[in-house]
């Protein structure tokens, strides 16, 4: 029998991710480090894209769309996709979050690799946001 969650607690969470200074197809890789204190169950995905040092959502998502990303939770040595997708796949367009088809559960305290690739000659900033649930507590 697999093992369920009965979370004793559960709550709202975002988890951010900035990549600053993207431009031509370099491919560049942060850590995510969940929190210790709980699980969390990735549910949808927003990017926000700046370039130029504006603050603009769409412009610059829509430059942005060749930009690929590629995940692997380093806890479980799982890979996310086959090969880098587009950005947009999971992340949506702006101010357009996406809900993801199948949600994510990351083990409290995983490293999540991210890494993008863009494909433009802007330089922009990209902010990821993990958007879902910690849940805190109650593994069986």
């Amino acid at each position: 029998m697999k093992n369920i969650y009965i979370p004793d607690a559960q709550d709202l969470f975002t988890y951010s991710l900035s990549f600053a200074a993207l431009t031509g197809s370099t491919p560049v890789s942060q850590i995510l480090r969940m929190d210790n204190d709980a699980d969390f169950i990735w549910q949808k995905g927003s990017q926000f894209s700046f370039t130029s040092g504006t603050h603009q959502t769409f412009p610059s998502a829509r430059q942005l769309q060749t930009c690929f990303v590629q995940i692997r939770d380093e806890s479980t040595g799982r890979q996310l996709m086959s090969n880098p997708a587009p950005l947009g796949a999971f992340f949506g367009q702006g101010a357009r979050p996406v809900d993801l088809i199948l949600p994510y559960l990351f083990n409290g305290g995983a490293a999540i690799s991210v890494t993008l690739t863009p494909s433009s000659t802007a330089t922009a900033t990209v902010e990821l946001a993990f958007i879902g649930t910690k849940l805190f507590g109650g593994r069986s």
